[in-house]
């Protein structure tokens, strides 16, 4: 995308949406699961991740074409009855966890 945009989290219906920072006008609407909960942006490899409680999974978007790129396997978040996190370190690197 060339123009400047934000992704933002969206539990109606289970999307990010991708908008205009200039205008604040939704460009896209990118499905990711039933219950996205968290999202966050690795700068080095341009991409986006949500963390999906509902779906039990994260997804990755790739944050120049807005299209999805990775779907995680299922998580089993509930299995263990604990919270998933997302994070990055002072490098940079994307990492989830379940504390």
């Amino acid at each position: 995308m060339t123009i400047p945009v934000a992704f933002l989290d969206a539990t109606d219906p289970g999307s990010v949406i991708i908008f205009d920072l200039k205008t604040l006008s939704v460009i896209d609407k990118v499905r990711v699961g039933d219950d996205p909960n968290g999202i966050i942006f690795d700068h080095k490899i341009k991409r986006i991740f949500t963390a999906d409680r509902g779906s039990k999974r994260v997804t990755a978007i790739d944050a120049k074409t807005g299209k999805v790129v990775a779907i995680s396997p299922d998580l089993e978040i509930t299995l263990f009855r604990r919270r998933l996190t997302l994070m990055r370190d002072i490098a940079n690197h994307t990492a989830t966890q379940c504390p």
